[in-house]
């Protein structure tokens, strides 16, 4: 028969405040990286919504010959406007206010009928 020992094998506060330390540690740290990541996919959305876009642009001007006739766009968290002339255009993806992009570094993206890609702070963003 199997005897049950008298002394309890759990764990103390102070263990149990240590685990929990450990993991807010890592959470901080964890986290911001996480809302990085997800800034970025939000932005890879709003470049493929450009691109998209300059295609139709790309369409519209075979078709016309004119840039002129195409509407705004809006994604979940970016609006995409177009600047157009006959002979030339210039897509903006701004970040609507009140989501998640509104913080990012690079805000608006941008885009031309030449190709040019570009951001309003930082260069390394498309």
């Amino acid at each position: 028969m199997m005897t049950i020992p008298d002394k309890n094998h759990g764990f103390t506060l102070i263990e149990l405040m240590i685990a929990v330390a450990i993991v807010g540690i890592l959470a901080s740290i964890a986290y911001p990286s996480y809302q990085n990541s997800i800034r970025q996919a939000h932005r890879a959305d709003a470049q493929v919504a450009l691109v998209s876009l300059a295609n139709d642009m790309e369409k519209q001007y075979t078709q016309t010959s004119s840039y002129v006739g195409l509407q705004d766009r809006t994604t979940a968290y970016y609006t995409v406007t177009i600047n157009a002339t006959s002979t030339s255009y210039v897509l903006t993806a701004t970040p609507i206010d009140g989501s998640p992009q509104a913080n990012d570094e690079c805000g608006s993206l941008t885009l031309d009928n030449f190709g040019q890609k570009g951001a309003n702070m930082n260069s390394g963003c498309w």
